[in-house]
Formats: C-alpha cells, structure tokens, sequence
C-alpha cells in the first residue's frame, strides 16, 4: 500500500499541479465520495481541464480495478452540472448499497462547447486530448478498468451526441454508451436550424470553409454526424457497443434519437430504448439518470468476474 501510495504523488506531482484537493489513499473511506474541483493541465489543449469524480464507498481497493463511466455534461454547461442538478451522488449511492450498481468511479470532464470532439481547424482538440492524456490519466489514478468491458460513455444533449460520436469512433475502447436526450441531427436538421444557433453553437466546431462559411453540411460535420458513421463503420465492429437512448416524447430531439435507434435495429446493433413523457430539461434528466444507472448496472452485474479480476 506504502508503495503504491508513494507511486501515485510522484505521478501526481508531474501531471497535476493544479489540482486544488485530492482524496487520501491511504485509508478506505466507508462513504462514497464526490471531488469536483481537479484541473488536469493538457498538453494537446495548452490548458487545464477541469474535471469531477465520484469515488464509491471503500475507495481505494489494492485487490481490483473498478469500472469507470466517463458522464459528459450538455452544451453551456459545466463539469459540475450532473453532481449539482442530477442528483447523482444520491442516485448512485442507491444503487450501489441495493447492489443494482457495482462500485464504479465516474468521471465529469469539462467539455465547454466543444461538442467533445476535436474543431474543425485543429486547434481545440478535445477528442485527442480525453483518449490520449485523459483516459490513460484517470485509469493510472482512479485504479479504473482496463478491459472495455467495463468502460461506459454518457451524457445530456451535447454530451449524448460526443459520448455516441466518440463511442462509434473509437469503439474498442468503450462497452455501454448512454444517449439521455442526445442532440442528434441529421444534415436536413442541421440545415434547418435557426441562423443564431448555427453561427453560436454549431459553427465554431463544425464548419471553417472561408470559400464558403455559409455551408453547412461540410467534410467536418460528416466525419462526426452519427448516422454517417453507422453505415460507415463496419456493423461488426460496432456490435461489442450496447448502447442505451432514453429521450423525451416532448423533446426536440426526440424524432432523431428514435432515427438513430431503427439504425442501430437495421445493423443489429445492440440498443435499448426508453421513452417517457417530457422535455428538453432536468426535470426529465434526472430520472433518465437512475434509468442509465440502472441499465448500466444490469449490463455490468451480469458480466463481472470475482473482484480481483475487475
């Protein structure tokens, strides 16, 4: 234990000198814990990424690596909307105690408004930053799972459609992926939003043609559209993903996840659907929450080996 400890503040004391508190590993601490004030310094970006965690009850263990879901935020929001609007620590505490959910660690980053992929000029590479520096960080740190198997990927809106983008794009890396409301758009959407939600929130990232900065549906948006990307990418490749879209029957983006789902039914992927009464907003997102929680669990208690071998 001395010696792993030992291990961890030289790793920290080179990668993280902006964090602000870090939890103590030297003693198991018989409540879970919720951290939400680290800043990981990236290399790639040239800037701090701040980031959140939830730390099960009896973290840290020395015998087993405890599986991870990486929990995107949505578009003006932050890394810690989920802990402050989602009733998150509760939910998963309830989970955990009741055996519906096997100790995991959760991991927020801050995505800004970056869609949680890379720009289209290059130069905000968030989607390098999280699988080159982020992930590799966390499983060092936070003794998380190596296996996919027990690496989940979620969010909300913005970060419904990057948990789903970068799960299609890098799909030996993760095993669940979970769409709550994800902002989905086909090119005919995205042709028809409005002016100012296009130039504020969409543009930035998806389109830097100075010959035509008008255009829309340009090679950066189809590397990343979802849609393109399931009938790019070879089904089989895609079939070790289980993805799960809860989404509302009031939601605007509700006739695109539903889109999204018979594609997944046309290439045999596996997905589950949940459809309830509601709109675009926490009141909905946090109950679509404890349903991801509970799928989640369901997947992962079927599948976990002894915990040693986590």
């Amino acid at each position: 234990m001395k010696r792993s400890f030992a291990i961890w503040l030289v790793i920290l004391s080179i990668l993280l000198p902006g964090m602000n508190f870090l939890p103590s590993l030297n003693a198991q601490d018989k409540n879970s814990i919720i951290i939400d004030n680290l800043v990981f310094k990236s290399k790639i970006l040239r800037s701090g990424i701040s980031y959140a965690v939830y730390l099960p009850p009896g973290f840290p263990s020395d015998e087993k690596q405890y599986p991870v879901l990486y929990l995107f935020h949505g578009y003006g929001s932050q890394h810690t909307t989920w802990i402050a609007n989602g009733d998150l620590k509760e939910s998963v505490d309830f989970f955990i105690r009741n055996g519906l959910l096997p100790p995991l660690v959760i991991v927020m980053p801050d995505a800004g408004t970056s869609w949680n992929i890379n720009d289209c000029k290059g130069k905000y590479r968030w989607e390098d930053m999280f699988f080159m520096e982020f992930i590799p960080l966390i499983e060092v740190q936070y003794h998380t799972s190596h296996n996919p198997r027990y690496r989940a990927i979620g969010g909300l809106s913005m970060g419904g459609y990057g948990a789903i983008v970068l799960a299609l794009k890098h799909p030996d890396v993760f095993h669940v992926v979970l769409g709550l409301s994800a902002a989905l758009r086909t090119d005919e959407d995205l042709l028809k939003a409005d002016e100012t939600q296009w130039k504020n929130n969409l543009k930035p990232v998806f389109s830097c043609r100075t010959d035509a900065p008008d255009q829309r549906v340009t090679t950066h948006w189809q590397k990343n559209n979802p849609f393109l990307l399931l009938d790019q990418i070879p089904a089989d490749t895609l079939k070790q993903l289980s993805f799960y879209l809860d989404c509302g029957k009031d939601d605007y983006f509700y006739t695109s996840n539903k889109l999204f789902a018979s594609l997944l039914e046309k290439h045999s992927i596996p997905y589950e659907t949940a459809i309830f009464e509601g709109t675009h907003s926490w009141l909905y997102w946090r109950y679509a929450l404890k349903r991801a929680l509970q799928h989640l669990g369901k997947i992962w208690n079927q599948q976990m080996p002894p915990e040693s071998a986590y």
